[in-house]
């Protein structure tokens, strides 16, 4: 079904020439165009549509007025904000009433990047409790200007590792923490890696482009404003922790990296969560050692959707691969999309149990055990396995702690 999409902006000539270089799009998207807040909420009072791509600054009904009245009344509805000047983009940033910002003149190829991200993720989900919940975020960390110059770096044929790795150490916190994090015992590099073209050299570009999206999404947080309680460092260790053993647990070769990314960014959804949705997190949050329910159990009954669809959709928008954002999604609910074999996100819901326990005892029961999906490891036929991944965690968590 095609996407129904609304283009407002207040100057007709300029919406003309969009409609115009948009005019390959229509095979695909049911496009509208209207020069006004007020022409706008009238269009979608009549008919439903997925996205709404809007100019800030407009007179009488401005952008941010028209974008905040959609966030209220349609949250499901893409919000994308159009700014005129990086200076203008930067300060609308600041305001909780788009999901993304681009700036004029753009390319059709970024605003069709940044629709086809969102609306994949939301057609594999399938759910419209997700759609709505997920429609209610106020705010989403903007892709840094850093991940964008490497996207058009590596979109060239000629570009090379040394290229690469001046993009990175042009921002010089970013390239001593890569480092710092290549340097960790889960990555298991047995050659000292001493710049950031080594690295790219070693690990991969599509690798490294992940581990900067990791480090850039943990840099965007800020701790001050979170829920009294959430601590950045022991998201940051579990996270390390799932990832090393999701590696470690996967049995092709050619997906443990993606195992390992998956892990690493398996949890990124609480920084939503306990940031832009506190509010509604304070509760769940303030009750998580005197209720009987796991975190996740208590998401879902009471908003039926949890941090991990929340971190899953961030990552959609922020271009990781979508293997690696499914498993994101359904890290506690492995079962939720069909598949045959060990996946991705089973590797990581195993590696995210094993990782909450620490440490496992040989011969343990799991079939009781909470936090576990025992259901669906029986139907892949992998529930005698466990004894053998809790060995290769335990491992892995010796390793780390000796390295430490």
């Amino acid at each position: 079904m095609d996407k129904r999409i609304l283009f407002v902006d207040d100057e007709p000539m300029l919406l003309e020439g969009l409609k115009s270089r948009l005019r390959g799009q229509r095979r695909k998207w049911d496009m509208v165009f209207v020069t006004s807040g007020e022409a706008a909420l009238k269009e979608l009072a009549q008919s439903p549509y997925d996205a709404i791509v809007s100019d800030v600054q407009m007179p009488e009904m401005d952008g941010i007025q028209l974008l905040t009245e959609v966030q209220q009344r349609y949250p499901s509805i893409l919000r994308i904000g159009v700014s005129g000047s990086i200076q203008n983009l930067v300060q609308v940033r600041a305001l909780p009433v788009a999901h993304q910002f681009i700036s004029k003149p753009f390319e059709v190829l970024d605003l069709e990047r940044i629709i086809e991200r969102a609306f994949g993720f939301i057609e594999l989900i399938n759910d419209e409790q997700v759609r709505l919940a997920i429609g209610r975020i106020a705010r989403l960390p903007s892709q840094p200007q850093i991940l964008i110059a490497l996207e058009k770096t590596l979109a060239d044929p000629k570009a090379t590792a040394r290229r690469i790795a001046e993009i990175i150490s042009g921002d010089v916190a970013l390239g001593v923490k890569i480092l710092q994090v290549v340097h960790s015992p889960f990555f298991g590099l047995v050659k000292q890696v001493t710049s950031i073209q080594q690295a790219v050299s070693l690990l991969g570009v599509d690798f490294l482009k992940n581990l900067v999206i990791s480090v850039e999404l943990f840099r965007a947080f800020e701790a001050s404003h979170a829920l009294a309680g959430f601590s950045l460092d022991r998201l940051q260790s579990h996270s390390n922790l799932t990832a090393a053993i999701a590696r470690e647990i996967m049995d092709d070769p050619a997906q443990k990296e993606a195992a390992f990314l998956a892990g690493l960014l398996h949890d990124v959804g609480w920084l939503i969560a306990v940031t832009d949705l506190k509010e509604q997190y304070a509760e769940i949050w303030n009750s998580r050692r005197s209720e009987a329910s796991l975190l996740y159990e208590t998401e879902y009954a009471k908003y039926g959707v949890s941090h991990a669809e929340y971190g899953a959709y961030l990552l959609a928008f922020w271009g990781i691969p979508m293997p690696i954002v499914m498993a994101v999604c359904n890290h506690h609910r492995p079962g939720r999309s069909p598949h045959d074999g060990f996946a991705l996100e089973d590797a990581v819901h195993v590696a995210d149990f094993l990782a909450h326990r620490k440490r496992i005892v040989p011969g343990e029961d799991y079939r009781e055990a909470r936090g576990i999906d025992w259901n669906h490891l029986k139907t892949l036929g992998m529930e005698n396995r466990m004894d053998e991944w809790a060995a290769m965690a335990n491992l892995v968590s010796t390793r780390n702690a000796e390295a430490s």
